[in-house]
């Protein structure tokens, strides 16, 4: 692919954003591909985290989310930066 490292790059930030990335070979497979974003926005939840330690000192500080549900799909940030 011509363009491989820009979209690799553009594929980690949607990945570490808590997105996905929806490859469609062809054109008219974009309205399906819409209406499935559409249905799973209606169907998400959010989830807020406010540490209590803030020290805006700069490091990664990672996050990890557990469900006990298996029916469940989780997408989250890795973490964030302080």
């Amino acid at each position: 692919m011509e363009h491989s490292d820009e979209v690799e790059g553009l594929e980690e930030a949607v990945d570490d954003s808590g997105g996905r990335v929806t490859a469609l070979a062809r054109i008219e497979d974009l309205e399906q591909a819409l209406d499935e974003v559409l249905l799973e926005l209606r169907q998400k939840y959010v989830l807020g985290y406010y540490p209590v330690d803030t020290r805006n000192d700069g490091p990664w500080r990672p996050v990890r989310v557990e469900v006990s549900m298996s029916e469940v799909e989780l997408r989250t940030r890795a973490g964030y930066i302080d």
